[in-house]
């Protein structure tokens, strides 16, 4: 696929690539030059790291998580997968 650089050293990524990536507006990439190359790679956030603890009012299980996020059902299943 060709493209062409914008005299703001600007490129467009065709949506065929940015729909596959699942690229969006402000999604940040990050740029490496090597010597006949240029890579960009979506600069994505780290998971939410999830875990599973007794609740101090109740002592059930709760699930807990670093970020507020949403929390997936395989996370909460991977969690319980290390609770004791």
């Amino acid at each position: 696929m060709i493209v062409t650089l914008s005299s703001k050293g600007q490129i467009v990524i065709p949506s065929s690539i940015r729909s596959r990536l699942g690229l969006h507006t402000r999604d940040q990439m990050v740029a490496e030059a090597t010597d006949e190359a240029i890579i960009l790679r979506p600069k994505r956030k780290p998971a939410p790291k999830v875990r599973v603890i007794n609740s101090r009012k109740t002592g059930l299980p709760q699930v807990v998580t670093t970020a507020s996020s949403r929390i997936t059902s395989k996370m909460v299943h991977d969690a319980l997968a290390d609770f004791p």
